[in-house]
């Protein structure tokens, strides 16, 4: 498990309802209720709303814990790596805390890249 209970990079590949179905199994007693990252597409956010907002209902449902959402454009990251002049604003979910990307090592910005981004 990588940080906050989520799978490792790359690792996720079944979406995001299994991993939230996984996550929502977790007794919240073992693991201190943890946070839950999981990041999303700007545009599921937008033309998937209301399958996100199910999602969502679901897990909580379930008895999941609290759940941090990042909406980010794989994109966006990738030009911050090369012109972090223009992204002195952009901040990222690193793990179990918020920080601005560009000013992360390279390292952790790669890692932050390699997670599951749902679209």
């Amino acid at each position: 498990m990588n940080p906050a209970n989520n799978p490792q990079g790359g690792n996720s590949k079944n979406g995001p309802t299994a991993v939230l179905n996984s996550l929502a199994r977790f007794d919240a007693k073992y693991h201190g209720g943890s946070v839950q990252n999981i990041k999303f597409t700007p545009r599921m956010m937008h033309e998937d709303q209301e399958k996100v907002k199910a999602l969502f209902k679901t897990y909580f449902k379930k008895g999941g814990c609290q759940l941090m959402v990042t909406v980010v454009d794989r994109g966006v990251l990738e030009d911050a790596q090369i012109h972090p002049e223009l992204y002195p604003d952009l901040i990222v979910r690193v793990a179990g805390y918020s920080a601005v990307f560009v000013n992360l090592g390279k390292d952790v910005q790669e890692e932050l890249l390699s997670r599951t981004l749902y679209d």
